[in-house]
């Protein structure tokens, strides 16, 4: 099992939330181990998590109905994030988090 496993919250609608892995020096490696997420406002909804800002390498793309929830599970190695982790809410409206190392 991995260790030292982070949860970022992520909770937007129609919105970018922040990347995480990013200090003053710029983004840093993460290790992407997955999401847990679920549609809030009862339509659907689309949301990408990248390496590299808004319009960097795509690691999950994921579309959910109303009402659903999802989530994936890369553990125990998980993905490497060269350059941290961007959350990109691309329609609707979800909350839940990222996790990573």
């Amino acid at each position: 099992m991995a260790s030292n496993v982070l949860s970022t919250g992520v909770s937007a609608s129609g919105d970018i939330v922040p990347q995480v892995g990013v200090s003053d020096g710029g983004p840093k490696p993460v290790i992407y181990y997955g999401f847990s997420v679920r549609e809030t406002a009862g339509s659907t909804a689309v949301f990408r998590v990248r390496t590299g800002g808004p319009t960097g390498d795509i690691l999950d793309t994921v579309s959910l109905v109303p009402n659903e929830s999802a989530r994936e599970n890369y553990m125990p190695q998980g993905l490497r994030a060269y350059d941290g982790l961007y959350f990109e809410l691309v329609s609707g409206t979800v909350e839940g988090a990222i996790r990573h190392g």
